[in-house]
């Protein structure tokens, strides 16, 4: 193992983190109970969830760890205007549940509103526990707190997924459930615009 080194990526190439990606994915669906939420899991990867999401927001951050030049660990986050339009929408694949079942966004939000997500955070199991998430998450809590200029800050995490008491000890809450628990969605008002 070399130095690990951290690169501000905001502006790309996102397809650094193809690879990372679709292993964060493969994990995500591994970890779920239900074999609804696996079928709908395991259709994720790079093309359908990082690279449109990244390729979609105009306000982003990406940080990639690198051990030499093999990326090792990332952090995705974006911000963005809610507009009640965005509220209701939604991607084809959620169609199969209810029209009722509850989406990304809490009901109590006063749209429109500016919005910022800690979108996607991963780091290749072989480097784990050597700070580097620790890292990406200093850096991804500085840009949603003091350069997204949003006051409603959240993070959704897949069935199955323990990473909620990671995003708790940075100050984000339980707030609801996703499509019939398909998701948990954390919720951390920014108080780093007072």
């Amino acid at each position: 193992m070399t130095e690990i080194t951290y690169r501000n990526l905001s502006s790309g190439p996102v397809t650094i983190c193809r690879e990372l990606c679709n292993q964060l994915m493969t994990y995500q669906a591994n970890k779920t109970h239900l074999p609804k939420f696996k079928t709908i899991l395991s259709s994720m990867n790079f093309e359908n969830r990082l690279q449109p999401a990244f390729e979609n927001s105009d306000e982003k951050a990406l940080l990639v760890a690198f051990d030499g030049e093999q990326p090792i660990g990332y952090v995705f986050v974006n911000a963005e205007m809610l507009t009640q339009d965005k509220f209701n929408e939604r991607p084809e694949w959620a169609n199969q549940f209810s029209a009722d079942s509850q989406w990304l966004f809490p009901n109590w939000l006063k749209l429109p509103t500016k919005i910022a997500e800690l979108n996607n955070l991963y780091v290749d199991p072989t480097y784990q526990g050597q700070h580097i998430g620790g890292h990406l998450m200093a850096f991804a809590m500085d840009w949603l707190q003091h350069q997204s200029g949003a006051k409603d800050l959240f993070v959704f995490v897949s069935n199955g997924n323990n990473a909620g008491s990671l995003y708790e000890r940075f100050g984000f809450r339980y707030d609801h459930e996703v499509l019939d628990g398909l998701i948990k969605a954390y919720y951390l008002e920014n108080r780093g615009l007072d």
